[in-house]
């Protein structure tokens, strides 16, 4: 029992794994690669199977739409300045996707099923792809949590986190959707981060630059994540030269990490400047959805009877309670992670479009969950070392709000409450 406890976080990790791979497995639609999913995914079948790379020409996606009826517009498909035809999204989610569109082409080939990217092999091998990189998120927020946290202390982060918020329904049913992924790499940003910062060891830096890249290439507004290591224990002036002098110190990891970043980005910029002659080119033409960094809709994303985030997750309170303590017991991570959350929630809410879709709550801000994760863990230190009667009021109320949640996701799943 005593070896148990010690390990209570594993225990936790490893049935939270278990839960969702099951549960999603069996849950496969047929429809998996749909709507937002075909927008990322098209790519691969354009390309490896129809040989139009650029997308010049999109007659077997509209056959294929008329036969399937993944979508019911084509909105997934922009044009140029020229009137060419182009993807709207970038190749970021096209590249999570790539390994098991090979698996599922493969398995296609060989039991018989039609090998054009949509047949059921393809469906299971992308929904097997969310499974594994949901996993990884998970792994590498338990190794975050327990840099910090007792096992249980991280045990009932983990437990919060995934099961009392929209976590469980867009990182189960909803696996294929840009949340996962993005989740999934700040776990691992922040996990190297809090490693360079330990050892100042190549391979941090470098994993961290490719993180920072990749979360670029799913969602252009994540570019803000940059700031996330470079003001990680800076807390005054005096840290600020600390941190200069150690970056300084650490150029040619840099510039490694910088130039390899770049080459990951090339083929994305080579694709815009084929099709439209500049390097830069935002193919987004959704009419009248955008940001608009002026009228914030900061009431609705947070308290709206829409998507409220706080009306369907109110249990991430305590995560927003827990920046003070976090202040209180940790400065020198206070700043980077508040100011990083700060920007991304208001860009979230700058979104002209502010409740996203078919979603459960505000679906953007799970990218946060594993900083506010951290937050959570300082609140619950906190409420640790309360008196009973506290700390049992306390579990009511998080008892009360994780059956909220699970009766909530049980009603949009069942169209009660509509997505």
């Amino acid at each position: 029992m005593t070896k148990l406890i010690n390990k209570i976080s594993l225990v936790t990790l490893i049935s939270i794994c278990l839960f969702i791979s099951v549960y999603r497995i069996n849950t496969v639609d047929k429809k998996e690669i749909s709507w937002d999913i075909l927008g990322y995914y098209m790519c691969l079948p354009a390309t490896f199977i129809h040989h139009q790379p650029t997308l010049n020409d999109i007659s077997w996606l509209q056959e294929l739409n008329k036969k399937e009826n993944l979508s019911g517009t084509l909105y997934q498909i922009s044009t140029s300045d020229k009137g060419e035809t182009m993807y709207v999204f970038l190749f970021g989610m096209a590249l999570f996707f790539l390994p098991f569109f090979f698996l599922g082409h493969g398995i296609a080939g060989i039991t018989g099923y039609e090998m054009d990217g949509f047949s059921l092999p393809y469906q299971y091998s992308m929904v097997i792809g969310g499974i594994i990189y949901t996993i990884i998120g998970l792994v590498f927020l338990r190794k975050a949590l327990r840099h910090f946290f007792s096992e249980q202390i991280s045990s009932l982060t983990m437990l919060i986190i995934v099961f009392g918020t929209n976590y469980i329904h867009h990182l189960t049913l909803k696996n294929l959707e840009t949340v996962n992924i993005l989740f999934m790499l700040m776990t691992i940003i922040v996990w190297n981060t809090i490693q360079w910062h330990k050892n100042q060891k190549t391979k941090n830096i470098f994993v961290i630059g490719i993180g920072i890249t990749l979360m670029i290439l799913i969602k252009p507004s994540e570019l803000f994540i940059v700031f996330l290591p470079l003001l990680w224990n800076v807390f005054s002036f005096d840290s600020l030269k600390q941190k200069t002098v150690l970056l300084l110190s650490n150029k040619k990891a840099l510039l490694i990490t910088v130039t390899t970043c770049f080459v990951l980005l090339l083929p994305q910029l080579l694709y815009w400047h084929t099709k439209t002659g500049h390097f830069i080119y935002d193919s987004y033409k959704n009419p009248g959805v955008g940001l608009d960094f002026f009228s914030p809709h900061i009431f609705n994303v947070l308290l709206s009877y829409r998507k409220g985030w706080f009306v369907y997750t109110p249990i991430m309170l305590f995560s927003i309670w827990g920046f003070y303590f976090l202040y209180k017991n940790n400065k020198a991570i206070f700043y980077s992670i508040l100011f990083y959350f700060l920007i991304s929630f208001y860009i979230i809410c700058c979104w002209t479009y502010w409740y996203y879709g078919a979603a459960f709550s505000c679906r953007p801000v799970i990218t946060n969950y594993p900083l506010l994760a951290i937050c959570l863990g300082y609140f619950l230190l906190f409420i640790q070392k309360q008196k009973l009667l506290i700390k049992t009021s306390f579990i009511l109320v998080i008892l009360f709000f994780v059956f909220l949640n699970q009766f909530q996701s049980w009603q949009l799943k069942n169209y009660i409450l509509d997505p």
